[in-house]
């Protein structure tokens, strides 16, 4: 299969192994790895576009693909897509929407091409196809998604001929094929660019919305959903022995990890040095996905990281946080001591 970009996020460095990172002007969109949601490995991609937003807020990773010419097939494949609205009730903006893959000529993101993602339809999320048609833009709306549910995400896009109507554009959700354009007119233009993670919000008024995935491929013919490795523990090798969800994995919990290491996302990682993931907060309430971390990352992502001072903060922290972190992890009344301290922070954050 000609692969022309993989990538699993597990460079902690911005840009995570792409070519750069856009969070918009002025707009406050963040980029960022988080350990929610994985597919491999211990990281994944995490944007943020806030309610605070007045205009376009875009937040994303680019990569640079040379030259696909028209005509040409063009194929990206993601997973663990997955996006959050915000708190209700959830009246987010009309015009809301999210492209979970944008292709675009160059020399600037703004030459769209192709867009597959979300739409918000009258309030409702449908599965989106926003394409370029004889010198308009127009959208392709498909079933209804389900928020805060992690999705397989595949489409494709063939560029038209020069002058003909022989273009394509196709979106494949967890291996089903949900919508399909032919017949487009792409208005000649080559793809020399590709985003993941966009959001044009508007002023939202329902809450900061999130996107989450992992595991991005591109490539000039067909991938299709990742087929599982196994239905049974027998049918792994003795290096990843265990079955879970499909795919043969090193460990279920803890205890199946040698001393001195934990199970992280199906991995065992060294307690020293510490992983990404082993910040306070994280370490303290188990897992990232807990109730209390959500209301820490939004003051986080929807106050701290909207100022200067507030991101410097910010970094200070994952600074100076890993040393308390490996205490707490191993210190199960360490645990109880901080939560019963993060109590009223969190109360107050709620209100």
């Amino acid at each position: 299969m000609p692969i022309i970009f993989q990538n699993s996020f597990e460079d902690a460095i911005p840009p995570f192994g792409w070519d750069g990172v856009s969070t918009g002007a002025g707009r406050g969109g963040t980029v960022a790895l988080s350990q929610d949601l994985p597919h491999h490995g211990i990281n994944n991609l995490y944007c943020t576009y806030p309610a605070t937003a007045t205009a376009n807020s875009h937040a994303c990773v680019y990569k640079s693909c040379g030259i696909v010419p028209y005509h040409d097939h063009f194929f990206a494949r993601a997973m663990n897509c997955m996006i959050d609205r915000g708190p209700p009730p959830v009246v987010t903006h009309p015009y809301a929407h999210h492209f979970i893959f944008g292709f675009y000529e160059l020399p600037s993101p703004g030459s769209l091409i192709c867009g597959f993602g979300i739409w918000n339809d009258a309030g409702t999320l449908r599965w989106l196809i926003y394409y370029r048609h004889a010198g308009a833009f127009y959208q392709a709306l498909g079933a209804v998604v389900v928020p805060n549910t992690p999705y397989c995400i595949e489409c494709e896009i063939l560029q038209s001929t020069e002058g003909n109507l022989d273009g394509a554009a196709r979106l494949w959700v967890n291996g089903v094929l949900t919508l399909e354009i032919i017949g487009l007119d792409n208005d000649d233009r080559d793809i020399n660019y590709a985003t993941f993670g966009f959001s044009n919000t508007g002023n939202n008024p329902d809450g900061d919305q999130h996107f989450w995935g992992d595991c991005y491929t591109l490539a000039t013919e067909y991938i299709g959903p990742e087929a599982p490795e196994c239905t049974v523990d027998a049918d792994c090798p003795p290096d990843k022995p265990f079955c879970v969800g499909g795919f043969c994995v090193q460990c279920r919990t803890d205890a199946d990890c040698p001393a001195g290491q934990v199970c992280q996302n199906g991995t065992c990682v060294p307690i020293t040095p510490p992983p990404t993931w082993c910040f306070i907060a994280t370490a303290t309430y188990g897992t990232p996905l807990a109730p209390e971390i959500k209301v820490l990352r939004a003051f986080r992502d929807g106050f701290m990281n909207l100022t200067k001072t507030g991101k410097m903060v910010v970094q200070s922290y994952y600074k100076v946080s890993p040393p308390v972190a490996r205490a707490i992890v191993t210190h199960n009344r360490l645990k109880q001591v901080i939560r019963v301290l993060l109590k009223p922070v969190i109360a107050l954050l709620k209100r």
